[in-house]
């Protein structure tokens, strides 16, 4: 039955290669922390993320590792979530909500990026 079987690995950042690929054009659509509506289209985010991977690379921060995120729900999170997968490492999305002793991220990751200052 080879009809029905995949001839690529199903990754996260596959996604986002096949959004530029497909949909390149389309806008992404969000509003920042500070206020303002941002807009950018999927081959931009895609490229945006591969450079994130290759700073968080240059950081030291290797395959299989899990990078903590702290951010908004909005484009530069978008970036982080495929960026992150892309380059092989694990997203670990913080909860602010729960409490502290339940998040540090000495106890949860060994790196931490925050959407803010990246």
């Amino acid at each position: 039955m080879r009809a029905q079987m995949m001839d690529m690995p199903l990754l996260v950042s596959s996604l986002i290669a096949h959004a530029d690929r497909s949909h390149g054009d389309t806008e992404i659509v969000s509003r920042t922390v500070e206020g303002p509506i941002h807009r950018y289209t999927y081959s931009e985010a895609h490229r945006r993320s591969k450079r994130l991977a290759q700073a968080l690379a240059r950081l030291g921060v290797k395959e299989g590792e899990r990078v903590g995120t702290l951010a908004w729900n909005g484009f530069r999170h978008f970036e982080l979530y495929y960026g992150v997968a892309g380059m092989g490492a694990v997203v670990h999305t913080i909860n602010p909500r729960l409490f502290r002793s339940s998040w540090s991220s000495s106890s949860t990751t060994r790196r931490t990026a925050t959407s803010s200052s990246i």
